[in-house]
């Protein structure tokens, strides 16, 4: 590739990384809320448009280096825009999906820690 730009590879592994962040979160209520069968079913029809997607932006984004670029000479200035906030809302939601996480794991930690310890496990956390 040329300086400075991106390999069609790798902006779609970039783009695979961040639907499969979402979709561990998302899958398992999916599947929950409609069934084995409807929820094979979208995971199928959700996998086509992804392969989809994915063969449009290796074929139209070889010279570019970011996909918001390739996105604003295909789609024009707004689209890049959009593009471009699109990806810092799902690295925000991605942050607060951790920070949640990491403060339940850390809840829990500090609980057992309470309990092994011998301290009142229903008392507030200071």
């Amino acid at each position: 590739t040329k300086e400075g730009t991106h390999s069609s590879p790798v902006i779609i592994f970039g783009m695979w990384n961040t639907m499969m962040g979402s979709g561990l979160l998302a899958v398992p209520w999916g599947f929950q809320q409609s069934g084995a069968v409807l929820g094979l079913t979208m995971i199928l029809l959700v996998c086509i448009v992804c392969c989809y997607t994915c063969w449009l932006v290796w074929v139209n984004s070889a010279e570019f280096p970011d996909f918001s670029d390739t996105c604003r000479y295909h789609l024009g200035k707004v689209a890049g825009h959009t593009c471009w906030a699109a990806s810092i809302l799902v690295l925000v939601g991605a942050i607060l999906a951790y920070d949640n996480l990491m403060s339940d794991s850390l809840y829990s930690i500090i609980q057992g820690v309470r309990v092994y310890s011998g301290a009142d496990a229903d008392a507030p956390v200071p």
